[in-house]
């Protein structure tokens, strides 16, 4: 189990303490890798079955691989240097989201 952060379609953002499967279920188990925040060692993961373009995408694309946006939920998973889980810094992700993007939750 690890601290991450459910950011659904619409953009409404919680925080959560999750294992894989429950990561898995949020995201209708079709993940997919869709972007990350290297400097907070953060991977993000969206699902493959989201019928629209994430909300967050048009305020922070570059968080996002060019030729994939997050279409559906996303989930922010926190990844060591070895890529074992770990908990998401909740602070400093909300501090940068809204310094590099404008983005608050």
């Amino acid at each position: 189990m690890s601290v991450c952060v459910a950011v659904s379609e619409d953009g409404e953002a919680r925080v959560v303490t999750w294992n894989e499967k429950q990561i898995a279920a949020y995201l209708d188990n079709c993940v997919h890798f869709v972007g990350a925040l290297d400097d907070l060692n953060l991977v993000i993961v969206a699902s493959r079955s989201g019928q629209n373009t994430h909300a967050w995408h048009a305020k922070a694309s570059p968080l996002f691989l060019q030729d994939s946006p997050p279409r559906g939920n996303i989930v922010f998973v926190g990844s060591d240097a070895n890529g074992m889980e770990q908990d998401v810094d909740v602070d400093a992700l909300r501090s940068a989201l809204r310094a590099q993007y404008g983005v608050t939750f």
